[in-house]
């Protein structure tokens, strides 16, 4: 079933009243006082230019806070028609490794041909992690996106060659708009905080030791009861001595007799354990860990609202 976004106008509590539509220099200015745009040495943003794609792929990188790493990207592009002298070479190149852009039906990318309002759409869809035939159609990307002002072909001036001004309202409101893994856009790159997490802390019960006397270790369970959480739940095991890391990987610990995923286990200090476990549907968590290290004596945990991480951003590798 196709899914829709959700948009919280935040940007009316952060930021002030949103400017009305067609006031595009206040949204040029505020993306240039967020550092996402440049202008010419002149400083002028050139808002009522129109944009052509491969300049939109660099405003993409700037925008996901990649710009160094695209810049830098030494893979080259399959498209036929991008030059590698060319200045966005790179970008186009970054941006095709990443499934921003999937390029023309001949093979080529177009990198001089004006950006329209449904490949802005698409672009931006991409770069927020979703994917062209599984969470959206192309031909419904507007739709899809569903930017204020901003959902049908007539709200543009000329919906096949959109000016700057127009592509700069539109990044500006996604910047409240969720990523694929449930962040907003502007939380990652550090232009709204996070908000706090709702979710109640885990009540956590330690049991007494239940220990097998032909075992080698000792086992100690843990239960924890009514953690409700978003998709992931962070649980801290706090030991009495040091850990060994060599000792610790992802199958040391099982959660609910094995029915929750343990994705992720990290050191929160040289004798606490921090497990990220999968919880995707939001349930309650309930069910025992078990420990076949050294026995665990206290145990603290919360909810997590939330991934706990997300790749946003990070550079594909050389």
């Amino acid at each position: 079933m196709k899914k829709h976004l959700a948009l919280f106008l935040v940007l009316v509590v952060v930021l002030g009243s949103v400017p009305a539509f067609g006031q595009t220099v206040d949204y040029a200015q505020e993306l240039y006082g967020f550092g996402l745009i440049q202008g010419d040495p002149s400083g002028d943003l050139m808002a009522q230019k129109v944009l052509n794609r491969q300049e939109m792929m660099v405003i993409l990188a700037r925008l996901m806070g990649v710009e160094a790493a695209a810049g830098a990207f030494t893979l080259e592009t399959t498209f036929t028609d991008v030059s590698r002298e060319s200045y966005y070479a790179p970008y186009i190149a970054y941006a095709q490794g990443r499934g921003w852009t999937l390029g023309q039906p001949d093979g080529g990318f177009g990198p001089e041909e004006p950006l329209s309002a449904r490949q802005a759409a698409a672009f931006l869809l991409r770069a927020l992690g979703y994917v062209t035939g599984e969470d959206f159609e192309y031909d419904e990307s507007l739709e899809f996106l569903q930017v204020p002002g901003m959902t049908r072909a007539e709200d543009f001036e000329d919906p096949l060659q959109i000016k700057r001004s127009e592509v700069f309202e539109m990044i500006y409101k996604a910047l409240d708009m969720d990523t694929l893994n449930g962040e907003t856009l502007g939380v990652i790159l550090g232009i709204f905080e996070a908000p706090a997490p709702e979710e109640e802390p885990v009540t956590v019960i330690v049991t007494e030791d239940d220990q097998d006397e032909s075992a080698d270790e000792e086992e100690r369970f843990v239960t924890v009861y009514g953690a409700t959480t978003a998709t992931t739940i962070e649980i801290h095991i706090e030991y009495q001595e040091a850990i060994d890391p060599d000792s610790v990987s992802l199958d040391t610990y099982s959660v609910g007799g094995g029915d929750y995923e343990v994705t992720f286990v990290d050191f929160g200090a040289e004798n606490v354990i921090v497990l990220t476990v999968a919880n995707p549907d939001g349930d309650d968590l309930e069910g025992e860990i078990l420990s076949q290290n050294s026995p665990v004596r206290d145990l603290s945990g919360n909810a997590a609202g939330g991934l706990k991480a997300t790749i946003a951003g990070e550079p594909l590798p050389d």
